[in-house]
């Protein structure tokens, strides 16, 4: 990972972008600087693309393809993750075995309505 390159935490089904602010003089820990996301298709939009809300199961299904705007926050979270030997950027302290906290490259943003 290198300064300022797009990256994407994954919780477990929710996703947040943002980018690498800063590389260990080791390359094994990194601290990233979450980004301000708004959601450009949501069910009410009015976009062409707009998600889609189905009745049903708990509460009901939103559906289709998710559109973010992603860009720098005035003042960002921040967070560290380390290089494991499985080759995961995951954050610190999270298990090495748990499915969730895992920073991959590029910018993912997600939200799960569903969950």
């Amino acid at each position: 990972m290198k300064i300022n390159e797009p990256v994407t935490h994954s919780l477990y089904t929710d996703a947040d972008a943002g980018w690498v602010t800063s590389v260990s003089p080791n390359g094994k820990t990194i601290e990233v600087e979450f980004a301000k996301q708004t959601l450009l298709n949501g069910v009410n939009s009015g976009q062409p693309d707009a998600l889609n809300f189905t009745i049903g199961g708990f509460l009901g299904h939103t559906g289709g393809r998710q559109r973010w705007s992603v860009e720098r926050d005035e003042n960002p979270r921040k967070s560290k993750f380390t290089l494991r030997k499985n080759g995961q950027w995951k954050l610190v302290g999270s298990s090495t075995k748990s499915p969730g906290n895992v920073l991959e490259p590029g910018h993912d943003p997600y939200y799960d309505f569903n969950f």
